[in-house]
């Protein structure tokens, strides 16, 4: 009998994270630069910002606008506070900076590949669930040719994971044989345990949202906690 395995895309089979901190980093050079010494600690910044940012997902999701929206209030709100006189063309440059996160391809991660190659042998079904702006993730599919492991019909683009949309995905699948695999406890883990399947979880945590949970029960049976995603392949036979 065949297994289900339903793939998170971003920091499970492909980096993602690393390069908004990347981003993260260049916009508090660029606060320092343009305040000098009257700028605020690099962590003051950087919790400005994780606030604002938060604070924007309530209104504007996962849009491809969110991000550097909040470069730019986090920009303002701190040249105000510092009477520095900002001008629009600077808030263009900082959204800017953000917006360079979604133009970078590195590729899947180190043994993606094989893992997707050694599971479509093996016969068994590869789902995508993946969160974000649609134009966004779909041009990361296309680029690294997903569609060699996942039928189109089996790649679902959201703005948001939950247990509901997930049991309608699972279906009358055996959830006995259905793993979720990624690195999320918020978005992956817990939603999938919700709509009754296994899951493999693969930690990294990303930003601030996905860290708002109260972590796994490792005595789950349902739950599989690998440090890379090749374990799938050596663990295989006792999933």
């Amino acid at each position: 009998m065949k297994n289900t395995f339903i793939f998170d895309y971003d920091d499970t089979l492909a980096p993602n994270q690393c390069y908004y901190c990347d981003a993260k980093i260049e916009f508090q050079r660029y606060v320092r630069t343009k305040i000098g010494n009257k700028a605020p600690d690099v962590q003051a910044i950087i919790n400005l910002h994780t606030e604002i940012d938060l604070e924007l997902l309530k209104t504007m999701g996962l849009s491809r606008r969110r991000f550097p929206t909040s470069f730019s209030e986090t920009f303002k709100q701190i040249a105000e506070s510092r009477n520095y006189p900002y001008t629009e063309q600077e808030l263009n440059e900082v959204y800017m900076l953000a917006n360079a996160a979604f133009d970078i391809n590195p590729g899947l991660e180190k043994g993606a590949e094989e893992v997707l190659d050694f599971l479509a042998a093996k016969g068994d079904e590869l789902l995508l669930y993946t969160k974000g702006d649609k134009k966004i993730q779909q041009k990361k599919i296309d680029l690294n040719q997903l569609q060699k492991w996942f039928q189109p019909e089996n790649i679902h683009i959201v703005d948001d994971k939950n247990s509901t949309d997930l049991e309608k995905i699972v279906g009358d699948r055996d959830k006995d044989r259905t793993y979720k695999v990624g690195n999320s406890i918020r978005s992956d883990i817990n939603p999938a345990l919700e709509a009754g399947i296994k899951v493999i979880y693969i930690p990294c945590e990303t930003w601030a949202y996905e860290q708002q949970h109260n972590g796994i029960d490792a005595s789950d049976p349902r739950i599989f906690v690998f440090n890379e995603l090749t374990a799938i392949i050596k663990n295989y036979e006792g999933l």
